[in-house]
This record gives C-alpha cells, structure tokens and sequence, in this order.
C-alpha cells in the first residue's frame, strides 16, 4: 500500500473513532443527570443568594449508605423547592470494627486464610499477641487432629494413627458423601464416613503448647 492510502486510512479510523466517541457520550445515561444536577446546582445557588435566611438544612431520618436510596441531607428554601445532597459513605476499614468490638468489651472471633505463613502460625502468633494487649483472650486458635503440619511455633498435636483427614478433593473423588468441611475446609475422622458407630473405637488428641 502507498504511503499516501496508509495517511488517508489512518485519518479515516481516526476519525470514525471520534464520531462514535461523540455518540457515545451523548447517549451515556449519566451524562444527561449529570448536565441535570449541574443545572440544578446553579439554580439552587442563585435561589440561595437571595434567600439565605429562609433556608433550611436537617439531616435525614435514615443516613443513605451505598445500595440505598434517599438523600443525606434535604435542604428547603423559602421558594419551597427541595435540594438533596448525596453524601459519599464513610469507608469501612475491618480495623475500626475490631477496636471498637474490642472497646465496647464485645468477643471478636478473627478467621486469617493465607499460605504456609499462616500455617505455621508465624503471623498469626503475632497478632494473636498484640489483640490480647488490649481485649484479652485465650486460646491457640483454630487445630485439628490431622493438619499437614502437625506442629508450629505456639503449639505440638499428637493425635492417634487412626485419625484421617478429609478435604474437598475426597468429596470429589467420591471418598466423602458431603462438602460440610467447615471453615478450616477440611474435617477429620477417626472411623470411616459412612461408618455407623456400631461397634466402639477410640481415639486421642493431645496439643501441648511450645
């Protein structure tokens, strides 16, 4: 291809790509609220200005908050109309809700998911430590009988060789009739799954702490 039929081509995407550019803004549905609430917004402020003692500002009954409708605050003026204010939602950091459980001397329970950091409780003892500073607790966390690591830096499990784990790849494979794993995503038996306790067996965990 010449280079002259390469230049018109380019110009000819390039400015395709700005039509529909244009189309598209223009039938954007947030594009018309959005002129809208600027409208409104110079209105409201021009009413403002020659009323500013006739006007009135009360929260609403119900704060607003993300998947809500209703305004945060609802403004009359002495015209009568009615200006409504979206307020942006506070964000919500999983901390404050902890330190102000803690404050208010409620229970926390924390569940921390993560790799073989976690597994051998070198994060976990820490923050376990640090949360006990101020909201007190006991307890090594969450053990079960059979783990793939029997041992960490906080606690030792010995349990009896008759005990067997059991995840979601048994369900899967047909070992385990159900998926009922719990939070550790794994559970532990000391008989078979589909063993109906007829006959008595035994067996024993002990954890001892390092």
């Amino acid at each position: 291809m010449r280079p002259g039929r390469i230049l018109l081509f380019l110009l000819a995407v390039v400015l395709t790509s700005f039509l529909l550019s244009l189309l598209t803004v223009s039938r954007w549905p947030g594009a018309r609220a959005l002129q809208h609430e600027k409208e409104s917004a110079v209105h409201n402020s021009k009413g403002a200005s020659g009323a500013t003692a006739g006007t009135d500002t009360m929260p609403a009954d119900v704060p607003g908050t993300a998947g809500e409708t209703g305004p945060d605050r609802v403004g009359t003026g002495s015209s009568g109309s009615v200006t409504a204010v979206r307020l942006a939602p506070a964000p919500l950091h999983p901390g404050d809700l902890v330190r102000d459980s803690l404050a208010a001397g409620r229970q926390v329970r924390i569940i921390y998911y993560g790799d073989s950091q976690v597994e051998g409780d070198r994060v976990t003892s820490l923050l376990r430590r640090e949360l006990r500073k101020e909201g007190g607790g006991t307890g090594p966390g969450m053990i079960s009988p059979v783990m793939p690591v029997m041992y960490t830096r906080s606690w030792v499990v010995r349990s009896s060789s008759n005990w067997k784990r059991y995840t979601l790849l048994d369900y899967r494979s047909g070992a385990l009739p159900h998926n009922r794993l719990g939070p550790m995503l794994a559970l532990c038996r000391f008989t078979p799954p589909a063993d109906s306790m007829q006959t008595r067996s035994f067996a024993t965990v002990k954890i001892s702490a390092v």
